[in-house]
């Protein structure tokens, strides 16, 4: 009788504790959405944020992925397709849609940290408050939109932590669901970076030789191991079931053929190139070690620093030296990035010490080291491959592994207890305290006063009344574009229906015109409006208009100030109509087209 007294006490103090915790989570969180609102407001949302919008937008007005939209980052834009349909149904216009969709991006970032909070409690109850705080205060490129790269990382993370935070001893049914799971969240995160794809063929090849490997030892692999052919089927259903969705929406707008002639041309995307592995790899790599000033010498450092907390395992004392100087080494790391700071790089430098701190571990976590740290540094090389933003992107994915980082780092510091090295383990705590501690605030300090494309936001005093950066604090200049650019194109929007080609570099007029979009992309390449670059996007809208001939556009906006050269937008498309000066640009009325 004592004894199920003392359990019924333990086991309240337990959900005391519980309770404290998801309080505490909760207050952190909320604190932190306000703090993301409220510089959700500052800094004019340029053509990338407008761009992410475009295509989602497209896509409720009916037009197809892959043979209708020609950008490669297109795929990203079925994840938006449900939230962009809704939001249409309320604001058709467009107004103030960068804010919007900005507090949006701050729903989902909570959204995943409290799932990340949920899950991580059962492998370590003061990292699931941690990480997904410092995971839910990042945005890409500080720039707070729901593209490609945020809405990447985000199911990214999702996937990973789902995958390995399930329990052990569960049913098979939630095995599977479990693994299904975190199969979706992978295979949305596919759409935002297709090379990703590739891991889920490896974790595959790694399925079947471990079974190879069992069968020739004759002993059975237990369901509940993650390269169990269970965890497979449970992984490949949720992967199975958003592909399908995928293509049913794709093959239900646009015809097979038309799906292939198209593929040859997005492939030809002028700012990407195409894969080759060696270069991507040279590349991946130079991009790491030149990354700062100090980056090389701080990556020799790590490596030294690696190779000792690997064969030098004895003495709990000399770990302790290791891991101060690794937190050193991070500092200094994260320092290097003060003459160019952007919040993406600050992802990286805690890699470093999570990576030594993995080595060090008395027990290594090897599950969360090979089913996510391992993975993230695969995603890191993958979107570097498909991208032309170098280390911007490969830190950013990073963010990511400092989910697992701060877990490694976690676990080392607290096998030092009060009785085993007392000393030695206040001070490695220490030095982890300073190092998180410096990427922190070196990080919202960047978060809190840099924007993107704007000034920092104290130089920032001005509002725009009007157009979808409405309600966004900014500088002068860029309001006077916006009015401008509204102002140039109203005739144009005045226009009911058709088709309507802004031959510009400015995404947003996509946004605000109810007409159809006549574009391949509404990113056309064009921002320096070089001759090279109009030929080229010229080429790719005549092949563009072969592929869709109902794409013809009505009307077309020249973003040009000399005649003879807005005159040669329509000549080279082949069109026949009357071009009239329109503001600081030129429009162009088809000749039987809609007006």
């Amino acid at each position: 009788m004592p004894k199920n007294n003392v359990q019924t006490k333990n086991s309240g103090k337990w959900r005391d504790a519980d309770i404290a915790r998801w309080v505490l989570f909760g207050i952190l969180c909320l604190a932190g959405a306000v703090f993301l609102i409220w510089k959700a407001h500052y800094g004019y949302g340029n053509r990338d944020e407008s761009f992410y919008l475009t295509i989602p937008k497209r896509l409720v007005q009916g037009d197809a992925l892959i043979a209708g939209e020609w950008h490669v980052s297109q795929l990203s834009g079925f994840l938006l397709y449900p939230l962009m349909y809704i939001y249409m149904l309320f604001n058709p216009s467009f107004e103030g849609a960068i804010l919007h969709f900005r507090i949006f991006y701050v729903l989902f970032q909570l959204l995943c940290a409290v799932f990340l909070f949920w899950r991580l409690q059962r492998i370590s109850k003061p990292v699931s408050v941690i990480a997904p705080l410092f995971f839910m205060l990042y945005a890409p490129f500080n720039i707070m939109a729901m593209s490609y790269n945020s809405l990447g990382i985000g199911f990214f993370a999702l996937a990973t932590v789902t995958f390995i935070t399930v329990k052990d001893g569960i049913s098979l049914r939630r095995q599977l669901l479990n693994y299904a799971l975190a199969g979706g969240f992978f295979a949305c995160a596919v759409l935002c970076c297709p090379y990703l794809a590739v891991l889920y063929f490896l974790y595959l090849f790694a399925v079947l030789i471990a079974q190879l490997v069992y069968r020739l030892r004759h002993k059975a692999c237990d369901r509940q191991s993650v390269l169990s052919f269970v965890t497979l089927l449970g992984l490949t259903a949720g992967v199975a079931v958003m592909a399908m969705l995928f293509f049913l929406f794709v093959f239900t707008r646009s015809s097979p053929s038309k799906v292939i002639a198209a593929i040859p041309q997005i492939m030809n995307d002028p700012e990407h190139s195409k894969f080759s592995l060696l270069p991507t790899l040279k590349k991946f790599g130079r991009y790491v070690i030149r990354s700062n000033t100090l980056a090389k010498w701080c990556y020799i450092a790590t490596g030294v620093l690696t190779l000792a907390a690997l064969f030098d395992r004895k003495s709990r004392h000399r770990r302790a030296v290791y891991f101060v100087l690794a937190a050193a080494v991070t500092v200094v790391y994260a320092l290097g990035f003060r003459k160019n700071p952007y919040i993406n790089y600050l992802m990286m430098p805690l890699n470093l010490l999570g990576l030594i701190s993995f080595f060090l571990c008395e027990k290594r976590p090897w599950k969360v080291f090979l089913a996510m740290f391992v993975p993230t540094l695969l995603y890191a090389y993958a979107v570097s491959a498909s991208s032309n933003q170098g280390f911007y992107v490969i830190s950013s994915v990073f963010s990511v592994g400092c989910i697992c980082s701060i877990y490694f780092i976690y676990s080392f510091l607290s096998g030092y207890d009060g009785k085993q090295a007392r000393l030695f383990g206040w001070v490695a705590q220490g030095a982890g305290i300073v190092a998180f501690a410096v990427v922190l605030v070196f990080a919202m300090q960047i978060r809190a006063t840099d924007t993107f494309w704007d000034s920092d936001v104290a130089e920032l005093n001005v509002k725009i009344e009007s157009g979808v950066n409405r309600g966004i604090i900014t500088r002068e200049s860029f309001k006077n574009s916006s009015d401008t650019a509204l102002a140039d194109t109203a005739d144009i929007r005045a226009i009911p229906e058709g088709n309507v080609l802004y031959f510009s570099k400015n995404t947003a007029l996509y946004l605000m015109d109810e007409k159809r979009n006549a574009a391949f992309s509404a990113w056309m390449s064009i921002g320096d409006m070089k001759k090279s670059q109009i030929n080229r996007a010229l080429t790719r809208l005549k092949a563009y208009y072969e592929i869709n001939p109902e794409k013809i556009p009505d009307v077309i906006y020249i973003d040009m100030s000399k005649e003879a050269d807005a005159q040669n937008v329509p000549e080279q498309l082949g069109l026949e109509g009357t071009l009239t000066k329109c503001g600081s640009g030129y429009v162009f009325y088809r000749e039987g087209g809609k007006k």
